[in-house]
């Protein structure tokens, strides 16, 4: 990871935080973790759905997250429309889909 960058554990701080960040700092956050997210385990379904608690970019970082993470709907990386399925960013459905898969 580049220096400028912040660690892992300062991201999850930041998304899992009380709120008092700049939009900035969340959007880095979210996508340092997305990044990282196929090198490092320690980035889990909790972290994704954290995210789906902030509008645009950032719920649509978390729902990556955790299509990858889950592998519902088989979409993993690919992109959410290509193979006709709705990319999902709504924390409820998230929370259902969880609760009848694990």
């Amino acid at each position: 990871m580049s220096e400028d960058r912040p660690s892992i554990l300062d991201c999850k701080a930041t998304i899992h935080g009380d709120g008092e960040c700049t939009d900035a700092d969340l959007a880095i956050a979210a996508f340092t973790l997305m990044e990282n997210l196929e090198n490092d385990a320690t980035i889990n379904v909790d972290d994704g759905l954290a995210l789906l608690n902030h509008p645009g970019v950032i719920a649509e970082v978390g729902a990556r997250i955790l299509y990858v993470r889950t592998g519902r709907d088989g979409l993993g990386w690919d992109i959410a429309g290509e193979n006709g399925l709705p990319f999902c960013t709504d924390k409820s459905d998230w929370l259902s889909y969880l609760g009848r898969n694990e």
